[in-house]
């Protein structure tokens, strides 16, 4: 239990969440109550990497966590312990907590929390946003700001459309050592340690006043002296909640008085004079009134729900993923039901479940023909995915030219102007991705008069991604059955060029440890069809030379091959690492060449489980596959 927070907190901290924040608290409370003692409940965001571009700053003062209050009652429970009924009450905001050092009144350093302790130098980005924060403020001695950088909600749709949230979206610019995209940052203040002379403020909400007049913008803050009072401004912002900027989960509250605060202590690095009352997830009941069919740049058909219109969220959403076929009949969907549909991480819409079936109930059946070009469709063997197998699909061709620029993460290049460029140009594709490199600064300015400056942008961006390394190259081409981390494998392996790639043959790879002939097979006859793609596309990259990694060509796991599903205690990557550090290989997906299937329950009915059974693929458990590495 405490791996597995511990790894959904690294992942969360690192933009790459395992699960929502509800099913985390919820994982919390149970270590809490289960093992109080536990050194992880001490624990506030995640260590900073050695690998990290970014400097080092040890924090002078200790960047603290809050404890949640998820339900009415357990906020009671909190405020019966505080001393007086006075508290303030603040938005809780949903971004990255950023500490200011301000030194004989100047503006002298910007730090991210990282792990409370430590955490990472951003200061250049907060010296681009000089109009957010003030760089100069009227105090002598030595001070530090405490606040959110926050991204606008509208900004996020517009401009960063690939990333989950704006959460994920604003850790990420903040962190970016070039300063690209700190345009966008916003900046909320909510709290302040003054060295030498912390005794103007008796009150929290004096700290709030004191930031205002220096310049700051502060977060909204109300003072309450009764629990009607405090659920009065709980109801209030969840109800305008989606009329802010921004995003945020809840309510702070925090006793008024400092010093009566203070009194109350600490545990854990989370002060006992502070809570987070946070919102409920979002949800609502809806209609599923259709099922439409979109298509992904392998071909794959993904079954889509429209439902009748509904705000989840703070989004009126008509769209929902239904996953695939084998999610269907497993929640016994039928177009007409009522179901209930969540924003899962706060972002995607899904139904979760089938609140009343509908009385003419319309059973969901796969497709017949390509939804895009009307072509013959193929179901894909052992899944319940179908595919349209007609590689000129103008579909599938838009999606290979965003898969592109999603896997290399090509800011501001959003479906629209993908279409904008491609409609220009008349290209779909591969050829897309070619033109993309080739045309000049001068090509993309004539493409909108109207986005000239949208457009300096974009090709700054795609002329900031010709530079990448090898298994980014190739493992965003989309080439069946290898993804980056196969594509590590193989470059681990020997294959180490662009020409050693497009000129595999299966016999090479039945060679290597982990791939037999139906994967090599797939493999080699992907990158067949688009191998003069590749070859004109590297003229145009500059692949970053790095040192020869040689595979390990002994270990306990040679020969094998591992698949890992569903939740783990160690995120994916670390996972994979484990496998070829033991010389055997990390798949993606479930083959028929596929040594072992590793999942939480091998008495799993999901999709990669079924299949992994017809196959005769062994089904292990995480912890089994510890033990063949020695762990």
């Amino acid at each position: 239990m405490v791996k597995r927070a511990k790894s959904a907190s690294a992942a969360y901290y690192n933009e790459t969440p395992l699960m929502s924040d509800e099913e985390f608290d919820t994982l919390i409370r149970a270590i809490r109550e289960l093992d109080p003692g536990n050194p992880f409940l001490a624990t506030v965001g995640a260590p900073i990497s050695n690998n990290s571009p970014l400097g080092k700053v040890t924090h002078r003062y200790v960047m603290g966590s809050l404890d949640n209050s998820m339900t009415e009652e357990a906020f009671k429970k909190w405020y019966r312990k505080i001393p007086t009924g006075g508290i303030v009450l603040q938005h809780k905001l949903d971004g990255i907590s950023i500490d200011l050092l301000y030194e004989g009144g100047k503006f002298r350093r910007a730090s991210t929390r990282g792990d409370g302790e430590v955490g990472e130098n951003v200061t250049h980005n907060f010296k681009l946003r000089s109009h957010i924060i003030p760089h100069t403020i009227p105090f002598t001695g030595v001070c530090h700001v405490r606040g959110e950088a926050l991204l606008c909600v509208a900004d996020w749709k517009e401009y960063f459309p690939n990333t989950a949230n704006p959460r994920n979206a604003i850790a990420g610019i903040v962190r970016r050592t070039n300063g690209n995209g700190a345009e966008f940052i916003t900046f909320r203040a909510f709290d302040t340690i003054c060295e030498e002379a912390d005794t103007t403020c008796v009150t929290e909400k004096d700290k709030i006043n004191l930031l205002n007049r220096w310049g700051f913008v502060t977060v909204e803050t109300v003072v309450a002296d009764s629990l009607a009072g405090a659920r009065a401004y709980y109801d209030h912002t969840l109800h305008f909640r989606e009329d802010l900027p921004h995003e945020i989960d809840g309510v702070v509250v925090k006793v008024n008085n400092i010093e009566e605060g203070r009194a109350m202590g600490s545990h854990d690095k989370r002060p006992r004079w502070a809570t987070a009352w946070k919102f409920p997830p979002r949800g609502s009941e809806t209609v599923l009134e259709d099922v439409e069919f979109s298509i992904g740049h392998t071909g794959t058909i993904t079954p889509v729900g429209k439902v009748k219109a509904v705000q989840v969220g703070g989004t009126t959403i008509r769209s929902v993923s239904l996953c695939n076929f084998d999610e269907i009949e497993r929640l016994g969907i039928s177009v007409g039901d009522t179901v209930r549909v969540v924003r899962a991480g706060d972002v995607i819409p899904k139904i979760t479940e089938v609140l009343k079936k509908g009385q003419h109930g319309v059973a969901i059946r796969p497709p017949k023909v390509c939804p895009s070009c009307s072509g013959r469709v193929a179901r894909e063997e052992g899944l319940a995915l179908y595919k349209c197998v007609s590689e000129g699909c103008p579909g599938r061709q838009r999606e290979i030219f965003a898969n592109w620029i999603k896997k290399r993460d090509i800011k501001f290049f959003g479906p629209e102007y993908q279409h904008q460029f491609m409609h220009t140009y008349d290209t779909t594709g591969y050829e897309a991705i070619v033109d993309m490199y080739a045309l000049t600064e001068k090509d993309y300015m004539s493409v909108s008069r109207t986005h000239s400056a949208m457009w300096q942008k974009i090709y700054n961006n795609v002329k900031e991604s010709r530079k990448c390394k090898l298994k980014d190259f190739i493992g965003s081409l989309g080439i069946d059955l290898l993804g980056r981390s196969q594509t590590q494998t193989l470059i681990e392996q020997g294959i180490t060029t662009v020409k050693d790639f497009v000129n595999l043959e299966p016999k090479r790879l039945l060679a290597l440890s982990g791939f037999q002939s139906t994967k090599a097979s797939r493999i080699v006859n992907s990158i067949r069809e688009i191998s003069e793609f590749i070859t004109r596309l590297a003229e145009l990259i500059e692949i970053i030379s790095e040192e020869k990694e040689m595979s390990h060509t002994k270990g306990p796991l040679l020969g094998a091959s591992f698949c890992f599903t569903g939740k783990a205690t160690l995120p994916r990557e670390e996972l994979h690492k484990l496998v070829t550090n033991n010389a055997g290989v990390a798949e993606d997906r479930v083959t028929k060449d596929l040594t072992y299937l590793v999942l939480a329950d091998i008495n799993s009915t999901s999709s990669k489980a079924c299949k992994a059974r017809k196959f005769g693929t062994k089904l292990i458990t995480e912890e089994q596959f510890m033990g063949m590495v020695g762990k």
